[in-house]
């Protein structure tokens, strides 16, 4: 409830509706590329409130918004971004990833807290850029796994509850673990 009310209250997430929260349901590609924008624009300085383009899909604008950062032009083909379909649930090891691509491009160092050295079932051979990514929210205290022994989970689908407990952590340096 705490990160939910974080999130909500720092305008990165909104309700399923005006009275539900729906903590347990996926979170989608389109949502958390809209998540990343409106946290860039909040670490730089915004408000987190973007405008939407006229006549398009919602979810163009943030689309467009983090291409730059994701090393494409505006208006570029989306199916590279690795975040696309927008309609398709999101995997954890791809919000984190989105995550460190946003902190990196505002300039935000994560500090150490923790030391962590290796997450069981994420190898760091395979998963290269994702597994240095996860492991340095481990050890800035955002992430600690799924049960006790720290396990990540990196292809499940993120719920609307993890990414809310991930993003109320990462602004709110009170809340890591």
């Amino acid at each position: 409830e705490t990160y939910v009310q974080t999130v909500y209250e720092s305008s990165l997430m909104e309700g399923k509706t005006k009275t539900s929260f729906d903590s347990r349901s996926p979170l989608t590609n389109a949502q958390i590329i809209t998540i990343g924008a409106r946290l860039y624009d909040l670490l730089t300085g915004g408000d987190g409130e973007i405008p939407l383009i006229a006549d398009a899909s919602w979810y163009l604008t943030y689309y467009n918004n983090m291409a730059p950062l994701l090393g494409y032009e505006s208006g570029s083909q989306m199916l590279d971004m690795g975040v696309w379909p927008p309609t398709e649930a999101c995997s954890r090891i791809s919000f984190v990833n989105l995550l460190s691509v946003v902190l990196k491009a505002a300039g935000v160092e994560l500090p150490v807290a923790n030391e962590v050295t290796a997450i069981p079932d994420l190898n760091p051979i395979e998963a290269l850029d994702g597994h240095a990514n996860t492991l340095a929210f481990y050890n800035a205290g955002i992430l600690n796994g799924s049960d006790a022994y720290g396990t990540f989970r990196p292809l499940s689908s993120l719920t609307r509850g993890e990414a809310a407990a991930m993003l109320a952590r990462l602004i709110d340096p009170a809340q890591r673990l």
